[in-house]
C-alpha cells in the first residue's frame, strides 16, 4: 500500500519538476457530473508514465468545501490510490498550487499573458487581421 506520506513526497517533486516545465501534464476528459452528485465543476489533469500516472482532479461541489483528488494509477488506468485534499486542509495550499501549475502547463496562460502584455507595451498598431 503506498501510504500518505509516500503520496506526499510523490507530490512535492511533481510540483517541483512542474514549476520547472518538467512535467508533460495533459488533459484529461472526464464524465458529466452526476445531477445527484451536486458538483458545479470538475477538470482533471494527468501525467503518464511507463507503468503508471497521476491525474490531478478538481471538484467543487455545491454544499462543500472544493477538493482536490490526488490519484495514482497503475498502467491499465486502473486506481491504486486516491489522496483528497479539501480547501483549508494541511496540504491544500501545495497541491492546489500543483494543480494550479499543471493548468499553466496545458492552458499556457503563461504564454499568452506574456504575448499580451508585449503587444499591448509597443507603439503602432497591434493585433493580425483574419483573412
Amino acid at each position: 500500500m503506498i501510504s500518505d506520506d509516500e503520496v506526499r513526497k510523490f507530490a512535492v517533486s511533481l510540483l517541483s519538476k512542474s514549476v520547472n516545465n518538467q512535467v508533460a501534464w495533459e488533459r484529461k476528459n472526464i464524465p458529466p457530473d452526476d445531477p445527484d452528485f451536486g458538483s458545479r465543476k470538475k477538470t482533471c489533469y494527468a501525467v503518464t508514465f511507463p507503468k503508471s500516472a497521476i491525474q490531478l482532479e478538481f471538484t467543487s461541489p455545491y454544499a462543500e468545501p472544493d477538493f482536490i483528488s490526488f490519484d495514482i494509477l497503475n498502467d491499465r488506468g486502473e486506481f491504486v490510490r486516491r489522496w483528497k485534499v479539501t480547501d483549508g486542509g494541511e496540504d491544500w495550499n501545495f497541491v492546489n498550487q500543483l494543480y494550479l501549475d499543471a493548468e499553466r502547463y496545458v492552458t499556457k496562460w503563461d504564454q499568452v499573458r506574456d504575448d499580451l502584455n508585449a503587444a499591448l507595451a509597443s507603439s503602432g498598431t497591434i493585433g493580425t487581421k483574419a483573412d
